[in-house]
């Protein structure tokens, strides 16, 4: 099942063109990786898709269906956002923001286990403007799994996050795929979205630079040319591993 569709979508605003004919799909039961170097259009492209910004070229369709035609509860029923700017300065709680996400159904029955799945229930009765980075990135994700849509755009889930939370929370959301829902998220750590990911989206200057399998995208030599810094992809066992050649 197609859950999203992005086509030929672009977004300029002040004269500057920050996306140029971007095509994607997002499908049920995958997870698709946006990479890039900063600049790249990442965020601009998940505002696009959620539709918090409208496309000024091309068109975004959600299940079927042309954002501009969804109001806020089809949008809120359809997709759930995790954007770069997080909740910090609000006075809520932790299990305070992760109910949030439930404010369409107000069914709070998965609560405790949405709180040990991202390891905050030691943290729940705790101001969010007192939590650390991680600490804040894994509330903002147990608030949008709360919401069950069944799209998840995720801008950086890996922010601020220690190698072993990055782990949980990818083995987490790798899960929730068999239960039919779609990814698409903004990553930094290449490694890591190479060992979770289904496809890679590889943004450039706005466009896109290479889209496909892991295998496909995860090149040195094309790598090295997106990110402006000389690359190197090693496989270890099952995984790819990218690092900085010099």
């Amino acid at each position: 099942m197609t859950l999203l569709t992005a086509s030929d979508v672009g977004y300029q605003t002040a004269g500057a063109t920050l996306l140029r004919s971007v095509s994607l799909e997002v499908h049920a039961g995958e997870l698709v990786a946006v990479v890039g170097p900063n600049g790249a259009g990442k965020s601009t492209l998940v505002a696009v898709l959620a539709g918090d910004l409208e496309p000024t070229a091309g068109s975004v369709d959600l299940g079927g269906r042309a954002i501009g035609d969804l109001d806020y509860g089809e949008l809120a029923d359809r997709r759930a956002v995790l954007s770069q700017r997080r909740t910090s300065g609000i006075p809520f709680s932790a299990a305070e923001v992760v109910a949030m996400g439930a404010h369409r159904t107000g069914d709070l029955a998965g609560l405790d286990d949405v709180m040990a799945a991202m390891d905050i229930v030691g943290i729940a009765g705790r101001a969010v403007g007192l939590l650390s980075g991680g600490e804040h990135t894994r509330v903002e994700l147990a608030r949008v799994l709360m919401q069950g849509a069944p799209l998840l755009l995720l801008d950086e889930p890996l922010a601020a996050l220690d190698i072993a939370h990055e782990e949980r929370v990818l083995r987490h959301l790798r899960a929730a795929l068999g239960d039919g829902c779609g990814i698409l998220g903004v990553f930094h750590d290449l490694s890591a979205a190479a060992t979770y990911a289904d496809r890679f989206v590889l943004l450039g200057g706005g466009e896109v630079v290479a889209s496909g399998e892991p295998g496909a995208v995860l090149h040195a030599a094309l790598l090295s040319e997106a990110y402006g810094h000389r690359m190197a992809v090693h496989r270890i066992g099952r995984r790819t591993v990218v690092l900085p050649a010099d």
